[in-house]
């Protein structure tokens, strides 16, 4: 935000002159003018360092247990945000972790789809779905998919497993994943530490940046940026 005061000085002068006072006049004016933007400017600092410039609103779901056993293919989907795959420490429980957010400026749409955005688990068979829940036509699914639109966020730590992740954007992170691994993403951005297993990838705007793959890579890119390290395995392209 910028903060601008503009007065020629013939303009002060006249206002003096008119005063009869106009030193005295000018000097009052003068500190006035340096408090306000002093106070504005303050405020500006003080709004940015205790606000998410990002998120005008956010909601945190409640944890959810998931029951997911290591061989059960793991299926995740959305619309716009992100994910996150950690592979699980020993003595803890699988749980699915998820937020909301309104980003900041978004359309007027954006804060009824806000209210109807949520997710929901199942597990039929072996295969455990994590689903954004949302928009129920057509027309609302291209309304969601905008920029500045609602975002949802999964964290979820389970055991290693075939796992497979739909977004449509956003960001899909997986650290430590031992198994099997598809991601596809229309825009956005795809990161995966320490994997090991196949990883097949499909991204047509955005990133893809892996290190430490043990396993064979698999990558459909159609217009973004690969970064590959520490590979050890095949790659196509």
């Amino acid at each position: 935000m910028e903060v601008s005061y503009k007065m020629s000085t013939r303009k002060i002068g006249i206002l003096a002159m008119k005063a009869n006072r106009a030193h005295a006049l000018f000097s009052v004016f003068m500190m006035t003018v340096v408090f306000v933007i002093n106070f504005v400017a303050t405020s500006v600092v003080s709004s940015s360092a205790f606000a998410a410039p990002s998120a005008a609103k956010e909601v945190k779901f409640k944890d959810y247990p998931i029951e997911i056993s290591k061989g059960d293919r793991l299926v995740i989907s959305g619309i716009r945000g992100s994910v996150k795959l950690i592979q699980i420490a020993p003595g803890k429980s699988p749980v699915v972790r998820a937020k909301k957010v309104l980003p900041a400026g978004a359309k007027s749409s954006g804060s009824q789809l806000f209210e109807n955005l949520s997710f929901q688990v199942r597990k039929e068979g072996t295969i455990v779905t994590v689903e954004a829940k949302g928009p129920a036509s057509r027309q609302e699914f291209i309304d969601a998919a905008a920029s500045g639109q609602p975002e949802i966020s999964f964290e979820i730590e389970a055991p290693s497993t075939p796992a497979e992740v739909h977004f449509h954007s956003g960001q899909v992170t997986a650290v430590g994943w031992k198994d099997g691994l598809s991601i596809s993403l229309i825009d956005g951005k795809i990161n995966s530490t320490d994997g090991e297993g196949i990883l097949r990838t499909i991204l047509t705007r955005g990133e893809i940046k892996i290190d430490k793959q043990k396993g064979n890579v698999e990558i459909e890119n159609h217009g973004g940026k690969v970064a590959l390290s520490n590979i050890a395995g095949d790659v196509r392209l």
